[in-house]
C-alpha cells in the first residue's frame, strides 16, 4: 500500500470515528441527512488533499 493510499484510509477512518462520536452525542434519525453529511465530509477531505 503506498503512502497516499494509507493517508486516505487513515483520514477516512478518522472521519468515520468522528461521525460515530457525533451520532452518539445527538439522537439523529436516518432521515436527518446522515448519508449526505458523510458524503460531504468525505468530499471535503478529498478536496483538501488535491
Amino acid at each position: 500500500m503506498d503512502k497516499l493510499e494509507k493517508n486516505m484510509k487513515s483520514c477516512f477512518l478518522d472521519e468515520a470515528q468522528s461521525l460515530e462520536d457525533e451520532l452518539e452525542d445527538e439522537t439523529l434519525k436516518p432521515a436527518d441527512g446522515i448519508k449526505e453529511k458523510i458524503l460531504r465530509k468525505i468530499a471535503h477531505n478529498i478536496e483538501l488533499r488535491d
